[in-house]
């Protein structure tokens, strides 16, 4: 049975965390947003010297961190509204731990070390992997459909699972310099904070020391890219929780008719509501990150976590927004920068039909009995 309270540890990280990232101040979130490089680089090298790059490395080899520690940090910085390549470094290096071999267990240790950028390059549905085709030489050719990522310009080096052709059941781990011939990188608007770009594969060829591991099984690579997404969900949650706290602030500061705006009733249950609504998801995700902790990844506990997040973050953003009088979505208002992010994430996790295909394909598993 799962404990789903903070110990003394993760409380220490969460402070920590809370404070360190007290200098992000809104109007540095506008600023960085319309910079040249999209965040401070200054404030992502403290959060590299902070071990935060390495938390997923240190989970999956033994360090005395767990996943649960991970989506604690991600959680201030959703709550903070930080862009930076950090998710992307996290996700990355926790593909490369998994599924790579020796040479990808370097590239992780120099990520974590803030030595190497690299992102990972994959859909947010599986069945949309781009596909590698091997040759008799030892090489592949890797050819895909665009795929949007998050901060796609910024990394020298793209990590790809793909899927190889001929053989469904098998999955490829392939790095590809960002800078390669058939690789396309090109920017894309976004409606968050994160610089994301177009990533597309023409014919790339792929060296055989491009090939870090050639024989992933495609359900490895499946729970790999789920607790992607139940890490994006512990990210998004704590962006959610901000948008609700600036309601609150703003229905106690605000004075109508004489009386503050939260002394009314259907504006104290519309924020329990949030509130509840938020606590649950963030529970669903605890839990899901605490089984991928302590055993093997449950793709039922993650679907459940990712519908609830995604459901609950909404309600909270929208809520929040009407509870300001739709001025919390102008952008001269702290709210816009979460609401903006909050939905952002919620598309990258994918559609809401397809949250529901993996989370009743889950229930009609256990019915079924398998």
């Amino acid at each position: 049975m799962a404990d789903l309270r903070l110990d003394d540890i993760e409380q220490m990280l969460r402070d920590t965390a809370r404070r360190f990232l007290r200098q992000v101040s809104v109007e540095r979130l506008l600023s960085w947003e319309t910079s040249e490089d999209g965040y401070d680089s200054d404030v992502w090298s403290s959060m590299v010297g902070l071990g935060w790059a390495s938390l997923t490395q240190a989970a999956e080899g033994g360090g005395g961190a767990n996943l649960i520690h991970t989506g604690i940090v991600l959680g201030e910085t959703g709550r903070a509204g930080l862009p930076s390549p950090l998710f992307q470094t996290l996700v990355t290096v926790l593909g490369l731990t998994r599924l790579g071999g020796d040479p990808a267990a370097l590239l992780a240790e120099r990520l974590a070390q803030g030595e190497a950028r690299a992102v990972t390059v994959a859909p947010a549905d599986p069945g949309r992997l781009v596909t590698l085709t091997e040759n008799p030489d030892g090489t592949a050719v890797l050819c895909g459909s665009p795929v949007l990522t998050e901060w796609a310009l910024w990394a020298q080096t793209f990590i790809v699972p793909a899927r190889v052709e001929g053989a469904p059941e098998r999955c490829a781990l392939v790095v590809v310099d960002a800078q390669a011939g058939g690789v396309g990188v090109e920017e894309a608007t976004s409606f968050d904070n994160e610089r994301i770009g177009v990533v597309t594969f023409d014919r790339v060829v792929v060296p055989a020391s491009g090939v870090l591991s050639a024989d992933v099984r495609a359900d490895d690579l499946e729970t790999m890219l789920a607790l992607r997404d139940l890490l994006r969900c512990s990210e998004m949650l704590g962006g959610a929780r901000r948008a609700l706290e600036l309601s609150v602030q703003y229905a106690t500061d605000r004075v109508q008719f004489g009386q503050p705006l939260g002394t009314k009733q259907a504006v104290q249950h519309r924020c329990a509501d949030m509130l509840i609504a938020l606590d649950g998801a963030w529970l669903a995700t605890f839990e899901a990150l605490w089984t991928a902790s302590t055993g093997p990844a449950s793709t039922r506990s993650i679907a459940v976590a990712r519908f609830q997040a995604a459901r609950a973050c909404e309600q909270a953003v929208l809520g929040a927004a009407q509870l300001t009088g739709a001025m919390g979505f102008t952008r001269e208002y702290p709210l816009n920068v979460f609401f903006r992010r909050v939905k952002a994430q919620q598309l990258r996790l994918g559609s809401v039909t397809s949250q529901l295909d993996s989370l009743a394909a889950e229930f009609l598993a256990v019915s079924e009995g398998v």
